[in-house]
């Protein structure tokens, strides 16, 4: 590969700084250029084969000197998901800029946030919906990264509960208000068996 000049040089440094702005680039590589040539040029110099390859170059190693740190950091983000307790942010949100305010771990753990308006009685009320990020979607990727299930596989998760699995779990989060104190009085006269 041909020896690359020193205002190629300071171009590619600037490109790959700058978020890959090549008329930007240009003109720290040449002060004096205007814009209109400095975005014709910029594209002459990125299709050049010298500056492609070193390009290439550099964000490889730069990719290769960032893997760990941002494996890192993906895994970091997947245990602060799969850890932390969601019931606990929502208190502390009671209008969109109450958002601001959390930590930057808090953050990580939300999906979305949506408002919708109601109207009543005259006013204006504001409801804010949170969608927090799939905590066992994140324990799968963790077990996956740890090698405790394979790629191919889904994290089965069996929750040992009074009256049966997950399905009593949902049927009881779409009961009626009449409805759940009936089971709950169920539940509450229940013998408890201890295990033989």
């Amino acid at each position: 590969m041909a020896k690359i000049k020193k205002e190629h040089q300071i171009f590619i440094n600037e490109y790959l700084t700058n978020g890959l702005n090549g008329t930007k680039a240009y003109q720290k590589a040449y002060p004096k250029a205007s814009s209109e040539t400095a975005r014709a040029n910029a594209s002459k110099l990125l299709t050049s084969t010298n500056i492609s390859e070193e390009i290439k170059k550099q964000t490889k190693e730069t990719l290769d000197n960032n893997k760990i740190s941002l494996e890192y950091e993906v895994i970091r983000q997947y245990i602060v998901i799969a850890t932390t307790n969601t019931s606990l942010i929502i208190p502390k949100i009671n209008k969109m800029e109450d958002i601001d305010k959390l930590s930057d771990d808090e953050k990580i753990c939300i999906k979305s946030v949506k408002t919708t308006k109601k109207f009543y009685r005259k006013k204006v009320y504001k409801d804010i919906f949170i969608e927090f990020h799939d905590k066992l979607k994140a324990i799968e990727m963790l077990a996956k990264y740890m090698k405790i299930i394979e790629n191919n596989e889904k994290l089965d998760i069996t929750y040992n509960i009074p009256n049966g699995t997950l399905e009593y779990v949902n049927y009881l989060m779409n009961c009626k208000d009449d409805e759940l104190k009936s089971e709950k009085e169920k539940f509450e006269n229940e013998e408890v068996k201890e295990d033989e």
